[in-house]
């Protein structure tokens, strides 16, 4: 990504205009007018959106057409991960992006372990030329389309995961661990920020076995996580992940997140925020109506197929 930004000769991109508009000039630091952690020191909120990825809606529509064993390989299709990170709630609802996050994954490893794969996230600036194709609509970019504001890594896992988080110049911000407590489902949903030669922070929520039960009704309230540093005194922010409709609640694994900064957190803390964002989403919502793309796409395939 690094020949990328300083090989192109484009001009300020279209993202840095918007962030300039709201919050009244780039920050420094910046590479040709690419966002860094320094240009998430002013943000009070971002919004996350999990795409949904067509390409495996398509997919599942082609197997439950075909049928047999083909048409069943078609319906375990898994695209990596695409999400939007918008400035405001307006933006989100409009699919209007201020940063891009795309996962990097073995195609294998989506299909089998699901969210407990291992995968690499870049959550930064499209490259130019990829905002608006075909490929994002349908999903099928690839992480090397993106200037990463921050870059995630985790390993695939058993029993508890946790996350590295670099910044563009592969920095390690921290590693985000869950906490042992998270194996007793009666106990808060707890992540430990581990930031090297600094105090641990950590996340809680909602205790696990209310997330599995709740996660898909539309009525429900937002489910808030709160960040706060060891004395359990001095906020750095809180994610919630809010309802986003009953269709996609109900038949996809599509979420929305709200992330809040406290005015008082660093860059280094909210970039450790926003990759526990993510974190989340993977271990928490990522299994969420595992078969609810290939129940729409197969009920469309089978009806053709039996028409025809």
């Amino acid at each position: 990504y690094q020949r990328r930004v300083h090989g192109s000769r484009m001009n300020q991109p279209f993202l840095a205009n918007a962030y300039n508009a709201i919050y009244g000039g780039a920050p420094s630091g910046q590479v040709m007018g690419y966002p860094d952690l320094n240009s998430l020191q002013k943000l009070p909120a971002l919004f996350v959106r999990q795409k949904v990825d067509m390409a495996e809606i398509l997919a599942d529509m082609a197997g439950g057409a075909i049928g047999g064993i083909g048409g069943e390989a078609l319906t375990n299709v898994e695209i990596s991960n695409t999400y939007n990170v918008s400035l405001t709630q307006e933006d989100m609802k409009s699919n209007r992006k201020w940063l891009w996050a795309k996962e990097e994954s073995d195609a294998c490893a989506r299909m089998v372990c699901k969210g407990r794969r291992a995968f690499k996230l870049k959550v930064g600036t499209p490259v130019p030329g990829k905002k608006d194709t075909m490929e994002e609509r349908l999903g099928l970019v690839s992480s090397d389309d993106v200037v990463p504001v921050v870059a995630l890594e985790r390993p695939c896992f058993c029993c508890l995961a946790n996350m590295t988080v670099r910044d563009i110049n592969g920095r390690e911000l921290g590693v985000i661990e869950e906490s042992c407590c998270n194996l007793c489902p009666l106990c808060p949903v707890t992540l430990d920020f581990k930031i090297a030669g600094q105090e641990t922070y950590k996340l809680t929520g909602s205790p696990g076995c209310y997330i599995n039960l709740c996660m898909n009704c539309p009525c429900r309230d937002a489910f808030v996580f709160e960040a706060k540093k060891n004395d359990g005194d001095t906020p750095i922010g809180e994610v919630r992940n809010i309802p986003n409709g009953f269709c996609k609640m109900c038949f996809t694994s599509a979420d929305d997140y709200e992330i809040t900064f406290h005015q008082s957190a660093t860059p280094d803390e909210r970039g450790l925020l926003l990759a526990a964002c993510f974190f989340l989403d993977y271990s928490f919502f990522e299994s969420k109506n595992d078969d609810s793309n290939q129940k729409i796409g197969g009920a469309v395939g089978d009806g053709f197929r039996q028409a025809v």
